[in-house]
Parts: C-alpha cells; structure tokens; sequence
C-alpha cells in the first residue's frame, strides 16, 4: 500500500514533505518510521538481491529504458547533439551488463518488509 492509498483510507494523515528524497525507502529507519507513523509494527526486513532482465537484447533493453517517464523528459529536455550522445552512453552502459545468457541484467537490491497492524 503506498503512502497515497494510506491516505486515502485515513490511515496517516501527513502528506510527504515537498521535495522528499524519492530514495528515503532506501534507509531501513526511515521507512521503519513510516510504517510505525501508519499504525505497524513488528517490522522485518528481509534484503533481497537479484538481477532484473531489462531487455534480451540491448535494443529491447534500450527501448524500455527510453519509455520511462523520467528519461523521456530528460532527453527531451536536451538539445539533439546532447540527447544523442546521451542515448550513446546509456547504450554503452546497458552493453556492459549484457550477456548472450541472460540478455541485459542489472542488479538490484530491495527489501521484503513484513508487519503487524497494530491493534
């Protein structure tokens, strides 16, 4: 459930604070708080580390990349001199986590949280 349905259902009345680093739920405390602010407890964190398949080929992997919101505005934002070498340089980034075996491949790392909802 994100912060928004918690909202939505009155489950926690603050709002995130403007400018809120997006990456906050990448420090156990602060997400720990958040989930205490919203009524659990008995947090568990478990970490999780696996690869994610961006693509089984670098121009399917460089196509799903260009789709994402973000880097859509980022390179729209440039000038095309500047958007083209960018698109260069993510091709080379994602050519270097790729392999015949398992296409493009990046690590991430994530958390299963489980809680309790307090009584």
């Amino acid at each position: 459930m994100g912060a928004g349905d918690r909202r939505r259902a009155g489950r926690c009345s603050a709002a995130p604070q403007p400018g809120a680093d997006p990456f906050s739920l990448g420090d156990a405390e602060a997400t720990a708080s958040i989930l205490e602010d919203a009524g659990f407890d008995g947090m568990r964190f478990e970490d999780v580390h696996e690869p994610v398949l961006y693509g089984h080929d670098l121009d399917a992997a460089l196509a799903f990349v260009r789709g994402f919101q973000d880097t859509s505005a980022a390179l729209a934002s440039l000038s095309d001199r500047e958007a083209a070498r960018t698109v260069e340089r993510l091709h080379e980034m994602l050519a270097a986590h790729h392999s015949d075996e398992r296409g493009v491949a990046l690590d991430s790392r994530s958390w299963l949280i489980t809680a309790r909802r307090r009584r």
